[in-house]
């Protein structure tokens, strides 16, 4: 039951206000060669969901949606990248970029 509590915190899922029942995590867990491999797991569904939701103008109010799959995306990649210590799993290279001054 910490995994679920653990793997609700990761993923922003709150029990009881959930797209997700505990058994559906518990699943994604037993799937999951870790937690955060398992947070990956949710957070590419919810970009997955996220995908339909397209920008809205309506008068002088605007809704850019479609940041919801960009970040649901980038915590995907966050997870991916991490053990369960939340440390780099060291299964991607270090990238290492010249810094530019404008």
């Amino acid at each position: 039951m910490a995994e679920i509590d653990d793997l609700r915190k990761a993923t922003n899922e709150p029990e009881g206000d959930s797209d997700y029942a505990d058994a559906e995590l518990e699943e994604i867990l037993a799937d999951a060669s870790s937690l955060a491999a398992a947070a990956a797991a949710v957070w590419r569904q919810k970009a997955a969901k996220a995908s339909e939701l397209v920008d809205m103008v309506e008068g002088p109010s605007s809704r850019k949606l479609s940041d919801l799959l960009a970040n649901a995306l980038k915590m995907a990649d966050m997870y991916q990248g991490q053990d369960d210590s939340g440390q780099p799993s060291g299964d991607r290279p270090t990238g290492l970029g010249r810094i530019t001054r404008a």
